[in-house]
């Protein structure tokens, strides 16, 4: 990727604690992130854990989550973006 946008995504998370940068990726990596995070049924309830132990509290967490996989292409893409940083 390039150093000039990873300078610039840094600057901004450093000053303002967030940035909006229009086509950061390409539409093809874009779209195929978009279309997997659509696809619930790759997520999984987020639980909590502590110890070790992992259990689920509707009362805390309701959300779902996803771990990224370097073996999947277009997740493989996405970390080796954000691995830039």
């Amino acid at each position: 990727m390039n150093e000039k946008l990873y300078s610039k995504i840094t600057d901004a998370l450093v000053g303002d604690g967030y940035i909006v940068i229009q086509n950061a990726l390409d539409e093809e990596l874009g779209s195929s992130l978009l279309n997997f995070a659509k696809n619930e049924k790759d997520f999984k309830r987020a639980g909590i854990s502590g110890k070790g132990d992992l259990h689920l509290d509707s009362s805390r967490r309701r959300d779902k989550i996803h771990w990224l996989q370097a073996d999947n292409s277009t997740q493989s893409q996405f970390l080796e973006f954000a691995d830039g940083l």
